[in-house]
């Protein structure tokens, strides 16, 4: 049997059950551990239209690291309720005849209140060679955020 594309996605609880679509939530440049040049703010773009589609509240920041030092200060500073944050460990085409796109990112969201991590999920897909991996990334991060 062969199938054309899998993704799996690893959360302990769905984002929707997190919080309601009130809150803000502000998205910095996600983590790049791949050797795609900006692969996180890429990925963080797809995350910001995705939860803006789904009527959550989001300060666009992809194009800015998060500043170091306490979440608090963030709070204070932005106002937001959240921060989305996140790596991409595989942002690539496979080497080979189909060169397949793969995509693997990590999320968490933080609480800018306590400190607290409310929610994490891990995803990773490929699919054909004649898809982008614009397309496969926004595919899996929509059923991360479902």
């Amino acid at each position: 049997m062969m199938y054309g594309c899998s993704t799996k996605i690893y959360s302990l609880k769905k984002f929707s059950d997190v919080k309601g679509k009130n809150h803000k939530i502000i998205v910095f440049e996600f983590n790049n551990y791949t050797a795609t040049p900006d692969a996180g703010k890429r990925a963080a773009n797809i995350a910001v239209g995705v939860l803006q589609a789904k009527g959550y509240k989001v300060y666009d920041f992809v194009n800015h690291k998060r500043p170091e030092g306490k979440i608090s200060d963030i709070k204070s500073t932005y106002g937001a309720d959240f921060i989305l944050e996140g790596g991409v460990s595989e942002w690539r085409y496979k080497t080979g005849i189909d060169g397949e796109p793969a995509v693997a990112i990590q999320l968490r969201l933080i609480n800018t209140e306590n400190n607290n991590v409310e929610w994490s999920s891990t995803g990773s897909t490929h699919s054909w060679g004649n898809s982008s991996i614009g397309s496969v990334a926004l595919s899996m991060i929509s059923k991360i955020f479902k």
